[in-house]
């Protein structure tokens, strides 16, 4: 009855919401008249071939919709908890993935070749309990209400140049006052937290480049556009082997970790215990 009444509400159609469901436009009809003789109100109003909520059919439909939704949620966990399926569905940042984890990959594969990774990538928060992911990693100042978290590590902020820049004496800590400041698009506060560590003020003007991603920052300053701000382990290589150099080589910490989050409900589930416990032994590595 509830999905009958959500689709004749979005289509404000029983033909077109019979279309949806594949069903006859006279079966959704009776369930809605079904659904409105069991709670004893109208929910719509009927005007020829259209049908149209009333106001007691508005409030209905939301606290309708988030109920399918939760059941939706809830429907494919209770699946993914009893599926025998390999496939883990893992998310993160797109440098950390191809940086640090894939890099990495070729160990974990061969010690559990009979777990498949499905790999997501994005630039914000990903939700372990919307049944899409099993798995994400990523940065977080906190650990989160019915999410198990292990931590992988601290996260470390270090400033980084193209070799040919004219880097500064090592007592001299404006250099970088006076130099091209390039940011990250969801965290122009990083810059910020730096000169607060070494007691010094964010240069006014300051406001750019501004770029999506850590590896398109990385490549910017290959490009020598200016200096950037990155975390210390995407850039452990390049550091080493001179191919980006480190104007003033002590990282800062940002104040927040990287974490393999999963829904607190599926902790115990095989696969996702052996994909986070191998994720927490790698990082201490």
């Amino acid at each position: 009855m509830l999905l009958c009444f959500e689709a004749a509400a979005h289509f404000g159609s029983f033909a077109k919401a019979a279309d949806e469901l594949s069903l006859t436009s006279s079966a959704v009809s009776r369930s809605v008249q079904s659904l409105e003789d069991f709670l004893g109100v109208k929910l719509f109003k009927r005007e020829r071939q259209r049908v149209f909520l009333n106001d007691i059919g508005q409030n209905y439909l939301k606290s309708v919709s988030e109920l399918l939704e939760k059941l939706e949620i809830e429907t494919a966990l209770a699946i993914a908890r009893s599926s025998k399926d390999p496939v883990i569905k893992l998310a993160t940042f797109p440098t950390f993935g191809s940086r640090w984890l894939i890099p990495r990959l070729p160990e974990f594969s061969q010690k559990h070749p009979e777990i498949v990774l499905d790999f997501t990538t994005g630039v914000t928060s990903f939700d372990v309990h919307s049944g899409h992911i099993d798995v994400a990693i990523q940065y977080a100042t906190d650990r989160r209400p019915n999410t198990h978290s292990v931590k992988l590590w601290d996260e470390h902020l270090i400033a980084i140049t193209h070799p040919d820049f004219d880097r500064p004496e090592e007592t001299d800590r404006s250099w970088i006052s006076r130099q091209r400041l390039l940011f990250l698009r969801t965290r122009k506060n990083d810059w910020d937290i730096w000169f607060r560590h070494q007691d010094l003020d964010l240069p006014k003007g300051q406001v750019g480049p501004v770029f999506e991603t850590f590896s398109m920052l990385i490549g910017a300053v290959r490009a020598g556009l200016g200096i950037a701000l990155v975390p210390h382990i995407y850039v452990q290589e390049e550091l080493a082997s001179g191919s980006l150099v480190a104007p003033y080589p002590h990282a800062v910490k940002s104040g927040a970790a990287f974490y393999a989050f999963c829904d607190e409900n599926r902790r115990e589930e095989t696969n996702i215990r052996i994909l986070m416990g191998w994720l927490q032994s790698t990082s201490v590595c």
